[in-house]
């Protein structure tokens, strides 16, 4: 036997017809559903609606109505961050990374010689280091306090709109600060 076609041209297998004919067809049904809702491709597909797209080298995860794209879930990987002259990392290269619109940073860094001058801000990357899309929505919602080799120490720090990262030290030295307290901020969208 072969397979069944309903009244509106849809072709199904019924109880009367073989293992491997019900087999194949469900796994060339699979195949087709798996092909026809999910695509995983740096190259944009064409939309058809209820499409999911996963660009892997873009780390997105999007979806189409068949007109548009909605992204549902995006990471940009780990990005070195380039500090200013005068200053270099101290056991871990700083990075930042935005997963999901949430900003992260990682890494330490520390002057290239001595210690922070001390109740100064200190602007440890030039403008446009931090790039558009990993900024804060306000300047206040990058602040935080991070931590050094100082115990005791509390160090604020912030990204600026202009995409360069300032700590403001104490009257404590510390030879060296984290970046890893700045994370949590939404990024600008």
């Amino acid at each position: 036997m072969g397979l069944t076609t309903s009244p509106n041209g849809i072709r199904y297998p019924v109880g009367g017809d073989s293992a491997s004919l019900v087999a194949t067809y469900y796994k060339n049904l699979a195949d087709d559903v798996q092909a026809n809702l999910t695509v995983y491709s740096d190259t944009e597909p064409t939309k058809k609606p209820g499409l999911m797209w996963w660009a892997p080298t873009a780390g997105t995860l999007k979806i189409t109505d068949g007109s548009s794209w909605t992204q549902l879930l995006a990471d940009t990987g780990w990005q070195t961050i380039t500090l200013k002259s005068g200053f270099v990392l101290n056991t871990v290269q700083p990075a930042y990374r935005v997963k999901n619109d949430i900003v992260h940073f990682r890494g330490d860094v520390k002057p290239s010689s001595g210690t922070f001058a001390l109740n100064s801000g200190i602007a440890i990357t030039d403008p446009g280091a931090i790039p558009a899309g990993a900024l804060p929505i306000a300047q206040d919602a990058s602040e935080s306090t991070i931590g050094g080799n100082n115990a005791d120490l509390a160090v604020r720090a912030f990204v600026s709109a202009t995409g360069y990262i300032q700590i403001g030290t104490g009257a404590d030295a510390t030879a060296w600060v984290s970046l890893k307290g700045l994370s949590g901020y939404l990024a600008e969208a």
